[in-house]
């Protein structure tokens, strides 16, 4: 018999706006970030390392603000470990800033 204390009552829309909250914050400052890349003239490596650290940097400010407990802001397996919040749409975010870097350097250096 399952006890009153082992229940947990998760609101699915909640979690569903927590998660675009989190989305659109990663999303806007990554835009932000590829466009401060590009203007500061940063190729090659020195982007990708700039990338990957601004990366850890508003990942690590998200949990700060959530105090370190996912459990309250997201359901899912994967969301569970702070590695799995870190590296959560990594990927889609990468492709984002590679975007505005090479759109804000050909604006500021080539034309």
């Amino acid at each position: 018999m399952i006890d009153a204390e082992d229940r947990s009552f998760v609101n699915v829309q909640i979690l569903n706006k927590n998660k675009k909250i989190i989305d659109l914050c990663r999303t806007s400052l990554c835009t932000v970030a590829g466009f401060s890349t590009g203007v500061l003239g940063c190729t090659g490596y020195k982007g990708l390392i700039f990338f990957v650290l601004f990366h850890a940097a508003v990942s690590f400010f998200l949990l700060l603000k959530m105090g370190f407990d996912l459990s309250g802001y997201t359901a899912s397996k994967k969301d569970g470990s702070l590695m799995g919040f870190f590296f959560e749409g990594l990927f889609g975010l990468a492709l984002t800033f590679i975007l505005f870097w090479t759109l804000s350097y050909a604006l500021v250096y080539v034309y």
